[in-house]
């Protein structure tokens, strides 16, 4: 019931999901991922109070979801109560740096929405005289493009903080332009700041560049950062659009595997092998699984696959 509550939300039916997932809280009380995900569509619909409720009752159920911890102090956090906000949001960043740099980013906001305002009422006050025309732009002056590809270049040099500033230009003059999103976001990445490189990735998909990579890429962020059905979500945009790169099943059945879904988990690692013969973490993945499952015999093939494909520290055979 959880899984088709997902495939309808992925397919925009709200209304479904959020009946899926309450079947699934009904079939499986305290069931907290079917809390968080029923209350982040109720937020997004903006039916604040129930989704407070939803995110309470997945703390209710583990004290240490620090997904539902960042939910709850977020929205708490955006309609004022910063007081009932910020021990949920310093929780949710001691348990994962991610919704560290979330919630700093949320209060970062806040403060330059208030410094707005307050500029905002100083020039309703004291208006500005009229500008004169703007000056005609130098020849030398450069273009979006150039600022891109500049970033690109000092990138690809592992100058990711002047990178950076590079791509931001390129966005200011063509703000609708993807590829400097993008670029932006893989040198967060590089730059360890997950939850800007998230931020970059939802432009560029909101764009509708690159889909497969902004998916796959944002997807084993999600990963990293143990938000596992936010990434089994994108994975499974970025395998509907491509389901030739191996990579992307692999990544999938790591996040399956966490969530105890073994039958999924090897599902995809048998999908991640066909595509790639070669890949040897998906035999080592698998061979684990098996063990796990008793299957000793394809365990053990599985292990001397990977062993020969250069892996170490492999001992054959299920330890007790």
């Amino acid at each position: 019931v959880y899984e088709r509550a997902m495939t309808f939300e992925k397919m925009g039916n709200v209304a479904k999901a959020i009946e899926n997932y309450t079947l699934a809280i009904n079939q499986r009380p305290g069931y907290g991922n079917a809390h968080l995900a029923r209350g982040r569509l109720y937020e997004k619909g903006g039916r604040q109070a129930e989704a407070l409720a939803d995110y309470s009752k997945a703390i209710a159920s583990d004290a240490n979801d620090a997904g539902a911890l960042y939910a709850r102090g977020s929205l708490n956090f955006k309609n004022g109560k910063v007081d009932i906000a910020e021990p949920d949001l310093n929780r949710a960043g001691e348990l994962n740096s991610v919704y560290a740099t979330l919630a700093n980013s949320l209060r970062v906001q806040a403060r330059s929405e208030a410094t707005l305002a307050k500029s905002a009422n100083v020039l309703k006050q004291n208006p500005p005289p009229t500008p004169p025309a703007p000056a005609a732009p130098s020849s030398s002056a450069k273009t979006a493009k150039q600022y891109a590809d500049s970033g690109i270049a000092l990138a690809a040099k592992g100058d990711h903080f002047k990178a950076i500033a590079e791509f931001t230009e390129a966005m200011r003059l063509a703000p609708n332009d993807a590829p400097p999103y993008f670029h932006r976001a893989l040198s967060y990445e590089k730059s360890n700041y997950p939850a800007l490189a998230i931020a970059d990735y939802g432009s560029v998909i909101r764009l509708g560049w690159a889909l497969k990579e902004a998916y796959f890429n944002r997807g084993t962020i999600y990963l990293n950062a143990k938000d596992f059905a936010a990434a089994i979500a994108d994975l499974d945009r970025s395998a509907a659009i491509d389901a030739t790169r191996a990579n992307v099943f692999y990544n999938r059945a790591l996040a399956h595997y966490q969530l105890s879904d073994t039958n999924k988990a090897l599902g995809d690692l048998s999908k991640a092998i066909e595509i790639d013969p070669r890949h040897m973490n998906a035999y080592v993945m698998r061979s684990r699984i098996y063990c796990k499952q008793s299957l000793t015999m394809a365990a053990i093939k599985d292990q001397e696959k990977a062993i020969s494909l250069g892996a170490a520290g492999i001992t054959k055979g299920c330890q007790p």
